[in-house]
């Protein structure tokens, strides 16, 4: 986390830039504290480094449980939670007990491993071994809270189309007229 570089997103040699707004740090922070005052361990997170107001210094927060709003909560900033697990049917579990799923990551080379997860995870988007997965091609978009619906890709396009069918059937037997 202390690796990652704070600053104008504009800039090439910068990670993160900064949040939507104020509000957007104030949840962070409200988020982190939550984890913190229910057991959590923060890592990282010096927000007297932050380089303006508008910006929220990376936290890895170890120990988290599904009672802090951590796990309960979408917050959209540089915010990550771990907690330990001990099979993969358990994580799985774990992962889907939310009302959200805009998007899950996995980190494996074992390939079962990868498939079993990608198809029981209830996301949107599932990225493997990378957090880097948007972009124009992209179909962006989460299911049950997280949305309805994508945007981008080739699917984007369905949200402003409307579909017609059509069935044509034994029409060599209907004489032309």
């Amino acid at each position: 986390m202390a690796a990652l570089t704070v600053g104008n997103g504009l800039q090439s040699e910068i990670d993160l830039g900064p949040l939507i707004h104020r509000r957007a740090v104030e949840k962070a922070a409200a988020i982190v504290d939550d984890a913190i005052s229910k057991g959590a361990t923060m890592i990282g997170g010096d927000q007297s480094q932050a380089p303006g107001e508008n910006f929220f210094m990376p936290v890895l927060l170890t120990g988290v449980t599904p009672h802090m709003k951590v796990w309960r909560e979408e917050n959209f900033a540089p915010v990550a939670g771990i907690t330990a697990y001990s099979t993969d049917d358990e994580v799985i579990e774990m992962a889907n007990d939310t009302e959200y799923g805009l998007a899950a990551y996995i980190y494996t080379h074992d390939i079962r491993r990868i498939w079993k997860l990608m198809r029981a995870l209830e996301y949107g988007m599932v990225s493997v071994n990378s957090v880097k997965m948007t972009g124009p091609p992209v179909p962006f978009g989460g299911v049950k809270q997280s949305g309805l619906g994508r945007e981008g890709g080739a699917t984007g396009i369905d949200e402003y189309l409307e579909t017609k069918y059509y069935c044509l059937g034994a029409l060599g037997s209907v004489s032309g007229s």
